[in-house]
């Protein structure tokens, strides 16, 4: 195994969930070269993700308003760019955890030996290739009874266990520093216990809802 691209397109969170998977394949792996496909919108984050040697970026809102502009020549030739460029390789394994059907097109134009996750078979039907993947897309109407973290089915998909736990971001000491400046002039100090809470979300299904935040104001 020398190349493997990771395509997820979707949300920052679900991004940084992928950093276990990453961590697994350079420890089974030494040597390997990982690629990053990822929205533009969270292309800043893969400067601190320290397993990922190349990054694409898809410009998706680029896309879509080229589409609404009834722009489809320029549309195109965007995307054969981006795909010319990523393809500059065959990669032994393509991990698709970006689960809507226009990822499923883009994985089934890529230069691959394997693909896991979403991707189109050649008749043009959607595909969810690897038992975990599937395993993902039917226990999601059941959640309550799924008994795994994505960041487990991520790694059930990878085929790797890496050595160590959790998340893997690399903060530069400059960030650091900023960070403690703001929650200094904010009247945090370096012993207290401080408590935060993400209230928002790009999906209005994933927000806390108005009475909860109003509920907390009051009390």
């Amino acid at each position: 195994m020398e190349d493997v691209l990771i395509v997820n397109l979707t949300r920052m969170g679900d991004l940084i969930q992928t950093t276990p998977v990453m961590a697994g394949l350079k420890d089974r792996y030494p040597g390997i070269r990982i690629t990053l496909l990822v929205n533009s919108a969270f292309s800043e984050i893969c400067k601190y993700i320290p397993h990922a040697d190349r990054v694409f970026v898809l410009d998706i809102n680029k896309i879509l308003q080229g589409l609404n502009r009834e722009d489809p020549v320029g549309t195109f030739r965007y995307l054969e760019d981006i795909l010319c460029k990523i393809n500059d390789t065959v990669y032994d394994l393509v991990i698709n955890f970006t689960h809507s059907t226009s990822s499923a097109v883009l994985i089934s134009l890529l230069r691959t030996k394997e693909v896991r996750g979403l991707s189109m078979d050649k008749e043009g039907f959607t595909i969810k290739r690897h038992p975990w993947i599937r395993y993902f897309f039917n226990v999601i109407p059941g959640r309550d009874y799924n008994p795994f973290h994505l960041c487990d089915i991520y790694l059930k998909a990878g085929g790797v266990t890496p050595k160590g736990q959790g998340l893997h971001l690399e903060i530069p000491a400059d960030a650091e520093e900023r960070a403690d400046n703001i929650l200094t002039e904010g009247g945090v100090n370096s012993g207290d216990i401080l408590v935060g809470l993400q209230l928002g979300a790009s999906a209005e299904d994933k927000r806390w809802p108005m009475p909860v935040l109003l509920s907390w104001q009051t009390d």
